[in-house]
């Protein structure tokens, strides 16, 4: 199936690509539309349980990390420089290492789907977030890892506002985190990060000066695009939120700083949505 072409609901891969300039948006199509000049193309992954089988590849299509791999594949392909993955999107036996220092490549042997979308990012020349349990001399912890365009680990992030049965077998985590970027300053927050404390979140967009926001929910309640860009809307960033739901939890977009959508997936929809936002200097 060609990217952008219409399709019905629910077998589209690319979901819809958009257009912002100065934080409003500028039209929202299927085809690809011509980006303004300093514009950067970042894309969310709407993904979840019942969708490996339908994702065009060569994967088994029992493998969800293979077919969350194919649609990193797609969403470089069509000009993403930032993508991010949903939390608990991908499929994860054991808890993995947490590097030792960052600038590195994960291990292999101690952490294989982190290596594997390690070589990934480096392949793909992107900045590639992705979710995943780590551990920590004994402790778990909901992670995002970041890798640059090199494959090497540029930041992580442990989710501090932990949800339901989290709660019993993870350890929260207590700061925030940014990291730089050619086209601006990224943040990091996973799912029930959003509800956290004003405190945190001035620290993340004020103090530490995010422009842009990532967020990898999976979402349980319906909605699922309100908090996103309600936080857009109240820190003055863009958020890009990338969630594993279903059904009426599904949704991830990404979102201007007055909190407008400029890019989502409906409950039926599932794969990349695009969208091109200004270069932050």
């Amino acid at each position: 199936m060609t990217p952008h072409q219409n399709t019905p609901a629910g077998a589209a891969r690319v979901v819809g690509v958009c257009v912002v300039l100065l934080g409003l948006a500028l039209g929202c199509s299927r085809s690809t539309p011509t980006k303004p000049t300093e514009t950067v193309r970042v894309a969310a992954i709407q993904f979840s349980d019942v969708d490996a089988d339908e994702v065009e590849s060569d994967c088994d299509p029992e493998d969800r990390n293979c077919a969350l791999e194919a649609l990193v594949r797609e969403a470089a392909e069509e000009g993403a420089a930032l993508v991010v993955l949903p939390e608990y999107g991908l499929s994860q036996p054991d808890a993995e290492e947490l590097p030792s220092k960052k600038g590195a490549p994960p291990h292999p042997s101690r952490a294989p789907i982190a290596a594997r979308f390690s070589r990934l990012a480096r392949e793909l020349k992107i900045f590639l977030i992705i979710n995943l349990l780590t551990e920590t001399r004994g402790t778990q912890r909901n992670t995002q890892l970041v890798f640059d365009r090199r494959g090497s680990v540029l930041a992580w992030h442990h989710k501090f506002e932990l949800f339901a049965r989290e709660k019993e077998h993870l350890e929260s985590g207590d700061t925030v985190t940014v990291f730089e970027t050619p086209f601006g300053r990224v943040g990091l927050l996973i799912c029930a990060d959003l509800y956290g404390t004003p405190r945190k979140h001035r620290r993340l967009t004020h103090e530490l000066g995010a422009q842009i926001v990532a967020v990898s929910t999976y979402w349980t309640a319906t909605h699922a695009h309100r908090w996103p860009a309600a936080f857009a809307r109240d820190w003055g960033v863009y958020v890009v939120a990338s969630n594993a739901g279903s059904g009426e939890s599904a949704g991830s977009g990404v979102y201007a700083p007055n909190g407008t959508a400029v890019a989502t997936s409906g409950k039926d929809d599932w794969g990349v949505v695009l969208a091109d936002i200004p270069v932050h200097r």
